[in-house]
């Protein structure tokens, strides 16, 4: 088994095109740390929230693909797109979030036509790329009544089920709720003026009250910028646009097309090296032929046939995905953030 094994030559990012280097990285790090709270805000909370800046869905259709299908439903946009892949012509499938319609927030509906989309892609084993760019999830009376928890619960387990390579881009803000269930990715990168946490900092502030730290301290102290967590080992890389610098956008599809290759490839030397992964995929195929009440219930809800049902490489991506989530969640406490 895995037990006492060193995860990381499994997960060999090296190849993956389009992104900022190392030193650039930890560069852009140590120039932060000397800066002010206000300079802080000024410099990496502020990009991502300037209305002006391109939408997901704009960078999507500039990709210079060839787009099979599209639709908006608010602030959700889907697409699905033919692109190069290994010298071959593939379907990537994509979900992003617009910052220009709603400021990005979904309701519990676009989260439950956002997992209708992913179970749709995975019937017809299209690789996902996600987008995400908005301040949270919508926490209104409105979105309460309609079980807006569940429908995000309901979201990030469609998304760690999928038995597909799924790449993950945090194009501006990737914050609380609205963010987690697209960032359920077995690679997320950034673009530079990314930022990302698992709570607004304005939401952190209310709850670390009694700590008299503003919100603007808060976004400091926790460290939100792309280039904080990519160094703590949050992202995968950050890729090299920005979005005063539209010529660089090639290096966005850059970093998605190899991200997908470096994550089939990965899945193969996993598969190679660990044999044992035949015996699970096998329980899981006598699952499926032999399922208990719920797993009936489930497979009617995702209209899983036998054709759609999963492939030992499906298996992998899934298994290797739960593994990357668990690296990347870390807890820290109020008393830590103070010091």
């Amino acid at each position: 088994m895995l037990r006492g094994k060193k995860f990381s030559t499994y997960f060999d990012d090296s190849e993956v095109k389009g992104l900022l280097s190392a030193d650039d990285v930890e560069k852009e790090v140590q120039q932060l740390k000397r800066i002010d709270v206000d300079s802080y805000i000024q410099r990496v909370v502020n990009p991502s929230e300037s209305k002006k800046r391109p939408s997901a869905p704009e960078i999507i259709q500039q990709l210079g693909s060839k787009i099979i299908s599209e639709e908006t439903d608010g602030p959700l946009y889907t697409a699905e797109i033919e692109i190069m892949i290994s010298d071959q012509t593939r379907r990537l499938g994509f979900i992003a979030q617009n910052h220009k319609i709603q400021n990005g927030v979904w309701y519990p509906a676009h989260h439950r036509k956002a997992a209708e989309q992913i179970r749709f892609f995975a019937s017809h084993s299209i690789p996902l790329v996600t987008f995400m760019d908005t301040p949270g999830a919508a926490a209104d009376a409105e979105a309460n009544l309609e079980n807006q928890s569940h429908s995000i619960s309901f979201l990030i387990s469609e998304m760690a089920n999928l038995q597909l390579p799924v790449i993950g881009i945090v194009f501006g803000g990737g914050y609380s709720g609205g963010a987690i269930p697209l960032a359920t990715a077995n690679i997320l990168l950034s673009v530079r003026e990314g930022v990302f946490n698992t709570i607004h900092p304005k939401g952190l502030s209310n709850i670390a009250r009694k700590y008299d730290l503003s919100w603007q301290e808060s976004a400091k102290h926790i460290g939100v910028s792309a280039y904080e967590l990519q160094s703590q080992g949050y992202f995968e890389g950050i890729i090299d646009y920005s979005y005063d610098q539209p010529q660089k956008i090639k290096n966005i599809k850059d970093a998605i097309v190899s991200s997908v290759e470096t994550t089939e490839k990965n899945s193969c030397k996993f598969l190679y090296e660990n044999d044992f992964f035949f015996d699970h995929y096998r329980d899981s195929i006598y699952h499926y032929l032999n399922p208990s009440k719920l797993l009936i219930e489930s497979n009617r809800a995702t209209d899983r046939s036998p054709t759609g049902t999963l492939n030992i490489f499906g298996d992998v991506y899934r298994f290797m995905r739960y593994l990357k989530l668990r690296q990347r969640i870390v807890s820290r406490s109020i008393e830590v953030i103070r010091d």
